[in-house]
């Protein structure tokens, strides 16, 4: 019994199986191949050719060495972002504008697209005659009518499309150059566009910057103008205020303001150090009027008086006198009266002198407060007068500021205007060419080997791959290989489509497996009959059954010429189990009338009577008979269980047709009274799932399978051995070595 397991998915991809597939289609990959290429290449050669010029320029960065226009509007020329701005700019609609009115491009018809002195194609034609249609305006009536700007629009943004399609500019890596490329069917004038954008360029920057220069030299004598005017009336209003307040200039205000505060300040303090002082002392008289002068000799202030030294030196003087005369002299001496009487003339003196120094200190003290309250006054007036001074410095320090911010700002505009004017017939331009575009002498389009070459290498990947996906998806079995794949089953054999026209409409009759102009037909079934024996050359068994998944894949045909190929050797009959839509009587020319298998178990007919001889087969054949209402009991009865073992004993082999397994389970029935059962299979049309689920069958009522058999595959599919010759050996020596089961 064979092994009936599905294959684990491998993990790896079978690189032999892949190169099998692709060799097996390998004529239709190349035919495939080659007509794409001739496609390619057809198409190519009917594409008008179309060339490229290419012109390099130059974005240089704004030098600084004349008055820059940068300053006016304001582009910084050496950051990327200027860079990449002019590159925009090359690309932009207006430069293309430019470009096409001065090259009249609009009225090529390559850039707009209509050929006045082209007929109408029948396209144009068929469209007028269902334009001129009054459904059609009825309908489409607001899409007929265009006027004339509208179409002019139309054409415009036609022309501007195609000229920025054949339009390139791209940056040439970490530099500063631009390679500017145009596509054309005319050389000559794919060179001069190049050049001419490259130039329209420069000139519409030089314009840009040549206006801007005008527009701001207008906006600076302009506002240089407003600026004198705005200078002269603050200079004016600063006059006026001088005048007004009769100062000179600044210097008026802050030496009046600094030096009379400064004075008064001085004057103030002084007179507030002469009362305090002046008080001082008065009081130290008024609180000593009653003690001599020498006592007030201690108080710094009386004592520094020049009378009062004085007069203490003369009484010191005189004391120091009358000490000496008293040494000498008593007292009543002349000298020591004369010296007494001047001690105390001094001492009157000094006690009238400390009444006048009271006196008079006292009147310093009334005239010290006087000036001071007299100062204090006359700075309360100053500071009132400051306040106002005050005001008049912050309104002078306004108009000054005035002044000095509008001069400032007329001399930076005035400057600035006599710059840009001195200048504005000279502007530098920020572009230049490098290399200037030549006229193409090779087309750039279509690259023709490149395309031929890639279509031809496109065409065989797409053979190859649809030839894979073919066989992935495919689930049918073409060859034998295919049923070892999918099914995990060695074929017994396959056999041959017979292409004979009289076999196309109608059953193959049992004389085919003669035919030799068949040869390879009887062949196949040869070698399936070798298989089969030699597989079962250890068993006992006679019983063969044939089944199929589902209706016409041969089966019928099958277990006719086994039977045929097995009674060159053993005597066979032929049992036609298939009682729902029996053949075999109707394939062997067997009249209508004839009995059969149910005759005999339905209606106890001889079973002599029901079986008849094919002489060219040498095969006894047992047809169905009448077909019962019931086939799958009488297949199941024990009358048919014990006429195949009577069967066993007077045939050496028996071969028995059987109803579709997919269909009907009459064909399980029949196969375990066999043993075992051949699975015929129909090339290129039973689905692989169809095959597994009957295999499955078998296998779930435990039915040992005796092998599968591919039916009508093709001829370049069919592998034959050729081996006949071996044929005549190889079976002698099994009817020799093998000898039948006596019979009983």
């Amino acid at each position: 019994m064979h092994d009936i397991t599905n294959n684990t998915a491998s993990d790896e991809i079978d690189l032999r199986n892949l190169f099998s597939i692709i060799k097996r289609n390998i004529l239709s990959i190349i035919v495939f191949t080659v007509i794409v290429t001739a496609l390619a290449t057809l198409l190519v050669y009917s594409i008008k050719p179309q060339y490229t010029a290419t012109a390099t320029i130059l974005i240089e960065t704004q030098k600084k060495n004349t008055v820059s226009i940068e300053d006016v509007v304001g582009i910084d020329s050496s950051k990327q972002e200027y860079f990449l701005t002019q590159l925009e700019v090359l690309k932009s609609n207006a430069l293309a504008e430019r470009v096409i009115q001065e090259l009249n491009l609009d009225e090529l018809v390559e850039f707009n697209g209509v050929d006045p002195n082209a007929e109408p194609t029948w396209r144009d034609k068929l469209k007028q005659i269902y334009q001129s249609l009054p459904i059609y305006k009825a309908v489409f009536s607001d899409r007929t009518t265009v006027d004339f700007e509208t179409q002019n629009e139309i054409i415009r943004q036609r022309v501007l499309n195609n000229f920025n399609s054949k339009l390139s500019v791209s940056a040439v890596g970490k530099t500063q150059l631009v390679r500017i490329s145009f596509t054309s069917f005319n050389a000559k004038l794919a060179a001069k566009v190049a050049n001419t954008v490259g130039q329209s360029y420069i000139e519409q920057n030089l314009d840009a910057r040549i206006t801007a220069t005008q527009e701001a030299s207008a906006w600076l004598t302009k506002r240089a103008e407003e600026l004198r005017h705005q200078l002269e009336r603050s200079e004016s209003n600063l006059t006026r205020f001088l005048t007004q307040e009769g100062l000179i200039d600044s210097s008026g205000i802050d030496n009046l303001t600094t030096t009379e505060l400064e004075t008064l300040t001085l004057r103030l303090s002084e007179a507030r150090d002469r009362r305090v002082a002046a008080e001082s002392l008065y009081a130290v008289l008024k609180a000593n009027k009653d003690t001599d002068i020498s006592s007030l000799a201690s108080v710094s202030e009386i004592a520094n008086h020049p009378q009062v030294r004085g007069l203490l030196a003369s009484e010191t003087d005189i004391e120091e006198r009358i000490t000496e005369l008293s040494k000498r002299y008593g007292p009543k001496h002349d000298k020591m009266v004369q010296a007494m009487a001047q001690h105390k003339a001094i001492q009157e003196r000094s006690e009238k002198f400390l009444t006048q120094l009271a006196n008079g200190i006292e009147k310093e003290l009334q005239s010290a407060r006087e000036l001071e309250s007299a100062l204090r006054r006359e700075m309360t007036d100053k500071k009132d007068e400051f306040q106002s001074i005050a005001v008049k410095r912050a309104r002078y320090d306004v108009l000054k500021r005035e002044v000095k911010t509008n001069r400032e700002l007329y001399d930076l505009f005035l400057t600035r205007q006599k710059e840009t004017n001195a200048t504005s017939d000279f502007t530098p331009v920020n572009a230049r060419f490098t290399d200037e575009a030549l006229q193409p002498l090779v087309p750039s389009k279509p690259k023709k080997k490149l395309i031929v070459v890639l279509a031809a290498l496109l065409g065989l990947m797409v053979a190859v791959a649809f030839s894979l996906l073919i066989e992935a998806f495919k689930q049918s079995f073409e060859k034998s290989e295919d049923v070892e794949e999918k099914l995990g089953i060695a074929p017994l054999g396959t056999i041959p489509a017979i292409k004979a026209k009289r076999f196309k409409k109608k059953d193959i009759p049992p004389d085919a497996f003669f035919d030799q102009d068949n040869a390879s037909f009887a062949e196949a079934f040869r070698q399936i009959r070798t298989s089969l024996l030699l597989n079962q050359m250890n068993q006992s068994r006679k019983l063969l059954a044939v089944a199929s998944s589902l209706p016409s894949e041969g089966k019928t045909t099958t277990a006719i010429n086994i039977a045929s190929s097995l009674a060159t050797m053993e005597k066979v009959l032929l049992i036609d189990a298939d009682l729902r839509k029996p053949s075999l009587a109707f394939r062997f020319g067997a009249t209508h009338s004839q009995q059969g298998l149910t005759n005999h178990l339905l209606m106890n007919q001889d079973i002599d009577t029901c079986i008849f001889h094919d002489e060219q087969s040498n095969v006894d054949v047992l047809p169905a008979g009448m077909i019962p209402p019931n086939p799958l009991e009488v297949l199941s009865s024990d009358k048919f269980k014990a006429l195949l073992d009577s069967m066993s004993k007077r045939y050496d082999r028996i071969v028995i047709d059987t109803p579709p397994a997919l269909l009907f389970s009459d064909a399980l029935v029949v196969s375990d009274l066999c043993g075992g059962a051949v699975v015929v299979i129909k090339a290129n049309q039973t689905r692989s799932e169809q095959v597994k689920k009957t295999i499955g069958k078998f296998v779930q009522h435990k039915i040992n399978l005796d092998g599968v058999i591919l039916n009508r595959v093709a001829g370049k599919q069919h592998q034959g051995t050729g081996y006949y010759g071996e044929y005549n050996a190889t079976t002698e020596h099994l009817r020799l070595d093998t000898p039948s089961p006596p019979v009983k």
